[in-house]
């Protein structure tokens, strides 16, 4: 008895660790809820097209005019038409999201926005951009610039950077589509990152030469 006892209690636990396991693997996103709150991870995202050269998504954290307010300029390069954009994006879980503009970019004439705070993973907002929910609609001609701002709060003495934030792979993912449908999922430039990681240093001192010793 005390033999299968064992048993059942050792097949529990393996099939409770195997489980565990298939969760983890079935949960991509699971890794980002231990990270520290200042910690955002960039997963390099998996880039895809076929038309031309490949389209950038260039992201820029800048202070806002109000106290505590952080702007992420999102900019993009095209060199084709687009219909729509999706970014989904992850922040410092300091950062508070407050709302999105489109007034004076390049998508300032779309008139569909979606945004999606979805409580897991958290501290995540994905926004949808779409000219019109009608094929005929006209799209973002090909060319380089500012397509939305996210407007952030933030306690005013914390240090945000642009590693506070970064695009995450989370369906429909950061996506542009063309008039035709075609999916591409464009190259990610976070601006001022290497700024941002190099650790401070103090500047040299100007070397001073030692006078010259008279003879005799």
């Amino acid at each position: 008895m005390r033999r299968i006892g064992f048993f059942a209690v050792f097949l529990a636990l393996g099939y409770s660790f195997g489980f565990a396991q298939e969760a983890k693997k079935e949960d991509p996103l699971g890794h980002l809820t231990s990270l520290k709150p200042w910690e955002v991870p960039y997963v390099p995202i998996r880039v895809n097209d076929t038309i031309g050269t490949v389209d950038t998504f260039y992201m820029e954290m800048q202070k806002g005019a109000k106290e505590g307010e952080w702007v992420l300029h999102c900019s993009v390069y095209n060199d084709e038409p687009l219909f729509a954009l999706s970014f989904p994006i992850r922040h410092d879980s300091l950062l508070s999201f407050d709302s999105i503009s489109l007034v004076g970019t390049r998508t300032d004439f779309f008139q569909t926005k979606m945004v999606n705070k979805p409580a897991n993973p958290g501290h995540t907002v994905t926004v949808g951009l779409f000219s019109a929910l009608n094929p005929d609609a006209p799209p973002i001609e090909p060319g380089r610039g500012l397509v939305m701002k996210m407007f952030f709060r933030a306690p005013a003495s914390r240090p945000i950077s642009i590693r506070s934030a970064a695009p995450i792979h989370m369906p429909p993912g950061l996506e542009f589509v063309t008039p035709k449908g075609l999916p591409i999922h464009p190259a990610v430039v976070r601006v001022g990152e290497a700024a941002a990681a190099a650790p401070a240093t103090k500047p040299a001192k100007p070397a001073v030469s030692s006078p010259k010793k008279k003879k005799g």
